[in-house]
């Protein structure tokens, strides 16, 4: 596959989860059964994201054999079935409840791990409640489902890198030999960025001696370096860190004085923006209910200032379940804006792309420091709540 092609399934699939992530948001109370949360949320996850045929039992098949030990009759929720003459399955899926108490347990996991280990042709388990996706596979042991999820999805602030993995359980891009490579590789990756975090977060010995270089004389005791030279790097990391931020900041200024749509960018309702990032669909408000299309599309900050559900001066931190950017703090503005490192922007968007470096929808990925984010509260608004509902 192409790079353009593949980053063409990824636009598409980040499109499709999006559009799910947006009805969740309207729908979700109302999903207090399995059944409807199946209806609901997983058959178009299925069908949208994964690109299956829901209505062909050859291809998709609810209620799938998988007899455990002595216990016969027992069923996986979903089978997902490969393409031969037996219709044997690839992905099993169990599916909870969206709702009050509709946490994923260990249980849970427990549950489809003993389906998994009866059906030696199924590659990849998926346990989902319609908003959290946790999907597994056996690269322990073959035919071994593996205790922990090799990717989370949660549709409401999904993952860009769990969103490339799933191109290779896709219908059209199913390649088990492939996604276990990029499993392996992202596990790899997980564990150098979680040594990087480490490092960052309290440098080791060893990594102040590296980034300290010649300044440290050979020879020289460890408690000096402890003492004299781990401060110096972990406050040069910092300002490092800091400047890489404030560099972004300031290119995202040039470009937004180089262009006269600063006030159209300012006024665009970050679910515009979000058309292009992934949480809305061209032409999706249109087909909104009024109520929905005046809550979700005209919703401003400086609404939200002036109904009392933020203030001048509130700090803002950034949402993401990963707790990365977490020492990066946004500050609101009397005039609706957002503004970090003395820098102000119109555009919540804009301002969490400047910090990750990628498109984001800006209303999931501030919140308050309480929990609630951005998008909690333009609900709140649109329901006419106060800021202590």
């Amino acid at each position: 596959m192409s790079e353009r092609n593949a980053a063409a399934d990824v636009s598409a699939i980040s499109d499709a989860i999006d559009r799910i992530g947006n009805r969740l948001r309207t729908q979700r109370e109302a999903a207090d059964n399995e059944e409807t949360t199946k209806t609901a949320f997983i058959l178009p996850f299925l069908r949208d994201v994964l690109g299956y045929n829901v209505e062909n039992p050859f291809e998709v098949k609810p209620e799938y054999p998988a007899n455990v030990g002595y216990n016969k009759g027992e069923k996986v929720d979903i089978a997902i079935l490969n393409d031969d003459s037996e219709h044997t399955p690839r992905i099993l899926i169990e599916y909870k409840k969206l709702g009050p108490g509709s946490d994923l347990r260990r249980e849970h996991v427990a549950q489809l791990r003993q389906y998994f280990n009866t059906r030696p042709s199924a590659r990849f388990g998926i346990l989902t409640n319609g908003r959290v996706w946790q999907f597994y596979t056996d690269m322990d042991n073959d035919n071994v489902m593996d205790e922990e999820p090799y990717a989370v999805l949660n549709v409401l602030s999904p993952d860009p890198d769990v969103i490339v993995l799933l191109q290779d359980i896709t219908k059209k891009g199913f390649d088990s030999g492939k996604a276990r490579e990029d499993i392996e590789r992202r596990r790899k990756m997980k564990l150098i960025r979680r040594r990087i975090d480490n490092e960052l977060s309290d440098p080791s010995l060893k990594f102040v001696k590296l980034l300290a270089g010649e300044l440290v004389a050979k020879g020289t005791h460890d408690h000096t370096v402890e003492t004299e030279y781990k401060p110096l790097v972990e406050e040069a990391l910092k300002e490092y860190i800091n400047q890489r931020i404030k560099s972004r900041l300031e290119k995202a200024a040039m470009d937004e004085e180089g262009s006269d749509s600063q006030q159209r960018g300012a006024e665009e309702s970050d679910d515009a923006a979000a058309v292009r990032t992934g949480t809305a669909e061209p032409g999706e408000a249109e087909q909104e209910q009024p109520e929905r299309k005046r809550r979700r599309s005209s919703v401003k900050m400086q609404d939200l200032v002036n109904a009392g559900l933020l203030h001048d001066g509130d700090e803002l931190i950034c949402a993401t379940a990963s707790g990365q950017y977490q020492d990066v703090v946004a500050t609101v503005r009397g005039d609706g804006k957002i503004e970090i490192e003395g820098q102000p922007y119109p555009s919540l968007s804009k301002a969490a792309e400047i910090v990750t470096g990628h498109s984001r929808d800006g209303w999931t990925f501030w919140r308050l420091p309480d929990g609630r984010t951005l998008d909690d509260l333009r609900d709140a608004y649109g329901r006419g709540s106060s800021v202590h509902d």
